[in-house]
């Protein structure tokens, strides 16, 4: 698996790259594991202590991640508990000029796991919307049914990891987590290592203020807490999806520049705080990290916190981090029609999409904003993690995130979601779904671990052994079978069917094993993904994934002593091939010996082929060679490690022609594990000989100090070696294994100043070419000087597809004579080699069976190494068959030319049948049908025939068979395998009747209680934990359960009889009364400040008594108590069942002055008269609120208030009550806006037989910014000035409400006089109309004469059809209900004269 190195993490919405700086300090992340000890106490091997880095040159500071806290000798908390996910983890900071040094150093050591840079962040800035925004994506994932379900819970808190938020926007600010342990103080109250972490956490730059940075317009982690928990039913901005859950906002990118720091620490934090889920819209396309994976381990399966992140926003296929790590729920982006969001990642390791497209959300300065992302995705995820929570809160956090995925919304069929199959996880997510469906079920691989003969690289043509562990997380699963395809035609796996029968909840299958077969010809550095279906027989329908990459196409072989990279293409040890921990250069006991080595093969000056430096400043080198089969490694008896591969030279200006099998030897023994063989069997594939043909090995050695370095050539034992000038100091040579006579050329590189010695800068292939031509037999002068070599085989002239070997040998000793004593070791090792070709071909065989190889090119195959016996030839071949395991050795002939000799390994592969029954034994009537389930787990086998002695055969590979009576039964199956080969195999199967079941009586006890289980029935009894746990915990007549504090079922059995009876459950039934109260500073009682209040919430309670400091306090359900003079109270409730079971609780309260708060920059302090004023104060929980400086007029208590209505200029002043004891107060200090109007009407009294206009107005106009003018009630102007024509004499209610250019309003009211001269006042007193205002009839009073000629006008002149009855003493009603409401105008006619009235309908 690839380690993370160099990675940048992405804040997941859409939007600009800015670029960033690094600083002059970096951050490692380290990894080490334990080692063993010796009996002295040191450690052994080639380890390193933490001590020992910590002491390191380069390392300024080492800080463990077991406790990421920042120190604090004030903290009273206990040390917690070493996490075996944390353990071994450091976090080093060090000079960023020697950082990838001591990576490499790091790396070197066997206890170091993983030794990685702190990852590198980009941040990118949102894109603003100006479209109307509405939270349309709630309707999508239904979220208005999942609210009906539940409103979640408010201990429930979402971590919010993030860029930083806006701490007092109107729809975050309440929904905050406050540490309320922590208040601030500059004192760490808690104790968690994070001095007052009362809002939160910046770890990026160490502080308490999660604030986002001033500079940014748009805040992404104000963006993303909105999205999850803003607040909901407030009349104001969004509604967040988590509802009640509150969000814990964790800063992760620094106040100076933006740049993320402490990611990782992030997490830790928020889990440590108790966060329930965590939310990571963040993440990068780096490589897996070890360290990463352990830091969620910890999260999720130590601190049970849901962990979801967002998927990424690259359209592209991608493997995004922390999404993509085990137990992180990642959630990709959709759109609203549920298609995969443009600019939306997708890959197999996501398990649900969520909307993500133009969402609504809340940004900084009380703002909100539409932007995209999966950024936006996941808290929705997260937040419906919080409501699955609030439902089921038994569930662990695994739990939670598989009935969140499990009840998505299958949308493959939406738009082109269907192009990405598989890579979309399950769906869209449904939360009315997540919140509401029982019965779901769960199962997940986990820990898959890969198994090849190479440490896990994986090889065309190889056989993997894959093994797999099965979890089952929800609803019990039922005949549960797993299918495994190949997504390509890279590979297949031979038993591709797994049947695993029933798992119950909680159920774990280990070590199931699956062969995988690799294609041959597989390209390097492949992903090869593997699809799980997994299906039950009760309709669960579900899948995963699993993955292999193969081997890339470079190596780093290694015997313990010496390491070299090798590739595919003759590249050897060059630094640039180190953006790997993987590629080591050449080191020898660990310490870099060479970064510059390659290999030259020509026939002149211009026609050379090398992949040798060629410019000794910036390190470019010529690479002319190209891989025609992948270097790769292959398993030998007579070499431990071996790999080889075959180049060509067509990259090369002028291409020569040239085929090279390269092959490379170690071995480990303590007497050859000093030298490195390489060969290079080169052939001439073109028509013409190439004469004069030179192959040179070019090495810059260095040992110690490379600038005081020699070489020398031995010419007795044709060995060239670099040496210091000190006895005892290591010295490496090079020599020729193979006959070529040899030209040998020592150069001097650098001298101690830096200057150019034999060469120029730029080293051409014509120098090369001099090298490999001129003999210079030493290097290095009088001082030393940086130097290296030349050493080249003479092959004069290579025939037309003619081919050689070459062979050089790297050798390693303190001293010249132990390194000729190796490379006599060399000599003889290679000698052995060269009489035992390499396997190149294995096959397995049936026994006397015809043995198809299908070859694609020609073989030559001999039975014996000598190849005196040419048995076969040709391509397509198929042998005779043979009887025993054979080796034959054959070479290829392609395009005219021979490879090497190889072994071919044909192998006699008899099948074995393996078979199981599920279950082993059947009883009659386990289930309805009788039914039970045989499994084959043969491999390769193709063919199947059973017969189940019974009456019923099959063909099927894992057939369910009926059996309906009792007896012995000897199942046989006879399979045939894809090659052809038979078996046969039997398994003997029981299938008994079982005995009589047990009776049991009800058991019902108090908790604590304990009772005796037995049946009247049986005596023989055994006790099982569940009904499919197959050993019990207890048997005899007779069980006493253990003090029971909650109801348990057991299931027990009879074995009076022969065969073990069903088990039946047996239900103890624990009075469900619970004792349970809360407590929190009293918000309703004014009589004093400092009082607690006590409500009894205890479960199925029918009475309940009180002790309070010992003293009864009744059995009230609720106690309020004055605790000014307490420092603290013991509370005792006890509770009382129907059943008379008791539950007891009690808890000491301590009582201490609470911490002085603030008020909230969000408070209004001007206002207008008669105002109420709004406080919700800081730092605290509960506050007390009070009228005046000296605390005596308490007017409120809670944890806001509304305060008024203000009426001048005054103070309030505010105590914090939260630990009961009041704090000093701070003023709330108010100013009033004075707005105070007069209304003035011209005439002061209006007579109608003089003018019918009046004008009403008010002053000083100067302040009045709006009018709305009403008469009786009635609504009739808005001007600044009303003129009004009046018709009728009376009384009028002139009424103006006016609004002061700073918001204030005032109303002002005045009664108006109308006169009229048509009814004398003795006539008008002789007329009465009423009621006014009228609703259905309006009642005239007269003397004597009738009304005549009723008429109904509206005051715009409209006549309306109206009925009246009139009497002879003078009355008359008139109907009006049928009229709108509004003013009217009545006319008629009485006592020969016409009248008017005005009256109001109601």
């Amino acid at each position: 698996m690839k380690k993370l190195k160099y990675i940048s993490i992405i804040l997941l919405w859409i939007g600009l790259q800015v670029t960033v700086a690094q600083g002059q300090e970096s951050t490692l992340y380290l990894m080490m594991k334990d080692v063993p000890q010796s009996s002295t106490g040191r450690t052994v091997s080639n380890n390193i202590t933490i001590e020992s880095v910590r002491t390191h040159q380069a390392v300024s500071k080492v800080e463990s991640m077991e406790s990421t806290g920042q120190p604090n000798p004030q903290s009273r908390s206990l040390q917690q508990p070493k996490s075996k996910y944390l353990k071994g983890i450091y976090r080093l900071s060090v000079e960023e000029s020697q950082a990838d040094q001591l990576i490499q150093e790091l790396q070197g050591y066997d206890n170091v796991q993983v030794v990685e840079r702190e990852p590198e962040f980009q941040i990118l800035v949102v894109p603003n919307d100006e479209q109307i925004a509405k939270q349309d994506y709630l309707a999508v994932i239904q979220a208005y049914d999942a609210w009906d379900v539940t409103r979640g819970d408010s201990t429930i808190v979402i971590g919010v990891s993030d860029t930083g938020f806006d701490m007092d926007h109107e729809d975050l600010v309440s929904k905050i987590y406050l540490n309320l342990d922590d208040p601030i103080n500059g004192v760490d109250d808690d104790g968690n290592g994070y001095i007052d972490d009362y809002y939160g956490w910046d770890v990026a730059d160490g502080d308490n203020d999660p604030t986002y940075r001033p500079s940014e317009q748009y805040s992404h982690g104000s963006n993303v807490a909105g999205m999850a928990a803003a607040a909901t039913n407030n009349g104001k901005g969004i509604a967040g999806l988590a509802y009640r859950s509150k969000f814990l906002p964790v800063k992760l990118a620094k106040s100076s520049d933006g740049i993320f720091n402490n990611s990782y620490e992030s997490i830790i934090y928020a889990a440590d705080r108790g966060c329930d889920v965590i939310n990571l819209s963040w993440g990068s396309d780096g490589s897996y990290s070890s360290i990463a994976q352990s830091i969620i381990n910890y999260v999720v399966l130590e601190k049970d916190a849901v962990l979801v992140a967002a998927a990424g926003n690259t359209d592209a296929e991608l493997d995004f981090y922390p999404a993509s790590y085990d137990h992180v729920l990642s959630v990709a982006k959709s759109n609203n029609n549920d298609e995969k969001a443009t600019k939306a990642s997708w890959s197999y390791y996501v398990d649900i999409m969520a909307p993500g497209k133009d969402v609504f959300t809340t940004n900084i300065n009380n703002n909100y904003t539409i932007t995209e992302g999966s950024s936006f995705s996941s808290p929705l995820v997260a937040a419906t993690a919080a409501l699955v929570k609030s439902v089921f809160p038994k569930y662990n956090a695994i739990q939670i995130i598989e009935q969140i995925r499990m009840t998505a919304d299958d949308v493959y069929d939406k738009g082109n979601n269907s192009n990405y199959y598989g890579m979309l996880g399950k769906g869209r997510l449904n939360v009315f779904r997540a919140v509401s469906e029982k019965n779901v079920a769960a199962m997940r691989s986990f820990d898959t671990e890969i198994t090849t003969s190479f440490d896990g690289e994986v090889f065309g043509g190889d056989t993997v052994n894959v093994s797999l562990n099965f979890v089952n997380i929800l609803r019990d699963l039922k005949g549960t079978k797993v299918t495994i395809t190949c997504e390509s035609e890279l590979a297949h796996p031979i038993n591709s069917e797994l049947v695993l029968g029933n798992m119950y909840a909680f159920d774990t299958l280990r070590n199931i094993n699956v062969k995988v077969v690799i294609k041959k010809d597989v390209p390097a550095d492949t992903r090869i993904s593997f699809r799980m279906s997994y299906h039950d027989n009760e309709g669960y329908d579900d899948f995963q994934y699993f993955h292999m990459t193969t081997a890339q196409d470079f190596h780093s072989i290694s015997n313990g002593t010496i390491q070299q990279t090798i590739s595919s293409k003759a590249n050897l040890c060059y630094e640039e091939d180190q953006s790997s921990a993987d590629r080591f250069g050449l080191k020898y006991k660990n310490a870099k010996i060479a970064s510059s080595i390659g290999i030259a093969i020509g026939t002149q000056a211009d026609r050379v082929s090398d992949n040798i430096i060629n410019n000794l400043f910036t390190g470019e080198r010529d690479q002319d060679f190209l891989a025609s089969t992948n270097t790769r490694l292959y398993n030998r008896e007579d070499v431990d490690e071996y790999a080889r591969g075959i180049f060509t030279d067509s990259a090369a200006l002028v291409v020569q022609g040239l085929l090279v099998e390269q092959e490379f030897m170690l071995w480990d023994d303590d007497d050859n594990n000093d030298f490195l063989i390489q060969e290079y069997r080169v052939t001439n594939v073109t028509d013409t000989d190439l004469a004069i043909l030179k192959m040179g090995y070019y090495a810059n050695l260095n040992v110690l100090q490379s600038v005081q370095n020699w070489v020398t050539w031995d010419a007795t034992n044709e060995m060239g070696y670099t040496h210091t000038q000190t006895a005892g100091q290591l010295m490496v040579g090079v020599a020729l294994l193979t006959e070529q006579d040899l030209i040998f050329h020592a150069i001097d590189l650098f001298d101690a100043n830096g200057n150019l010695l034999d060469l120029a800068s730029s080293v051409s292939d014509a120098t090369k070419w001099s090298l490999m031509t001129t003999d210079k037999l030493s290097a290095g002068g009088a001082e030393g000087n940086d130097v290296a070599m030349m050493l080249t085989a003479d092959l004069s002239t290579l025939a037309a597809h003619a081919s050689e070997k070459v062979t050089f040998v790297t050798l390693f000793g303190y001293s010249s004579a132990e390194l000729i004593s190796n490379l006599e070791k060399a000599r003889a090792k290679y000698q052995d080699f060269l009489e035992n070709p390499a396997l190149n071909w294995s096959q397995f065989a049936c026994e006397n069976a015809a043995v198809p190889l299908e070859n694609s090119v020609d073989f030559y195959i001999y039975d014996d190494k000598s190849e005196s016996n040419l048995i076969e030839s040709g391509s397509d071949l198929s042998l005779v068959g043979f009887d025993s395991n054979t080796v034959l050795y054959y070479r290829e002939y392609v395009d005219g030319y021979f490879s090497d000799l190889y072994a071919m390994f044909l192998q006699i592969f008899n099948p074995e049948v393996v078979m199981r029954a599920d279950p082993t034994v059947y009883y009659l009537g386990d289930n309805p049908a009788n039914k039970v389930q045989f499994i084959d787990e043969s491999l390769t086998a193709t063919k199947w025939s059973w017969d189940f002695s019974n009456g019923f055969y099959s063909k099927a590979k894992n057939p369910i068979v009926t059996f309906g009576n009792e007896g012995d039964y000897t199942v046989k199956l006879a399979i045939v395998t894809e090659l052809g080969c038979e078996a046969l195999g039997e398994l003997f199967f029981q299938v008994k009747q079982r005995g009589a079941a047990p009776v049991f009586q009800t058991y019902r006890v108090c908790s604590g209680e304990t009772v005796v289980i037995s049946s009247a029935s049986s005596g023989d009894l055994r006790f099982y934990n569940s009904t499919h746990a197959t050993q019990p915990f207890f048997e005899g007549s007779e069980w006493e359960t253990p003090a029971l504090y909650e109801s348990q079922t057991y299931y027990v059995s009879s074995t009076a009889t022969e065969n073990e009876s069903v088990k039946i459950p047996v239900e103890v039934t624990v009075d469900p009364i619970m004792a349970r109260f809360r407590y929190l500073p009293d918000t309703i009682d004014l009589s004093s400040s400092e009082m607690i209040w006590i409500s009894d919430e205890s479960t199925h309670a029918a009475t309940r008594s009180w002790q309070l400091n010992g003293v009864s306090a009744g059995n009230n359900m609720t106690l309020t108590r004055v605790v000014s003079a307490l420092t603290q109270m013991e509370i005792l409730l006890t509770a009382t069942s129907m059943d008379g079971c008791e539950s007891k609780v009690s808890e000491r309260v301590s009582f201490a002055t609470s911490t002085q708060p603030g008020v909230n920059q969000n408070t209004i302090r001007r206002v207008c008269e008669k105002d109420l004023v709004w406080s919700q104060p800081r730092y605290g929980e509960y506050f007390a609120f009070y009228a005046d400086e000296g605390l005596t007029r308490l007017v409120a208590k809670g944890k806001q208030a509304y305060l008024g209505p203000v009426l001048t200029d005054t103070s309030f002043y505010i105590t914090n009550i939260t630990d009961y004891h009041q704090s000093a107060a701070v003023e709330l200090e108010i100013k009033v806006n004075s707005f105070d109007p007069t209304l003035t009407a011209s005439p002061d009294q209006l007579i109608l037989a003089e003018s019918q206009y009046a004008r009403f107005s008010a002053s000083p106009d100067s302040e009045i910014a709006s009018y709305q003018w009403y008469m009786d009630g009635q609504l009739i102007e808005t001007t600044k000035t009303l003129n009004y024509t009046f018709f009728d004499a009376g009384n009028y209610a002139m009424e103006l409400v006016a609004m002061s250019k700073l918001g204030c309003y005032d109303t002002l009211v005045m009664d108006y006089r109308v006169s009229s001269t048509v009814l004398s006042g003795t006539e008008s007193n002789q007329m009465e109309v009423y009621p006014n205002p009228a609703n259905s009839l309006l009642h005239i009073d007269v003397e004597y004469k009738a009304i005549q000629g009723l008429q109904v006008f509206s005051v715009l002149g409209q006549r309306y059809e109206i009925s009246w009855v009139s009497w002879d003493d003078g009355m008359t009603a008139v109907s009006v209900s049928h009229l709108p409401s509004g003013v009217y105008f009545l006319e008629g006619r009485w006592n020969d004269e016409e009248f008017r009235r005005r009256f109001v309908k109601i």
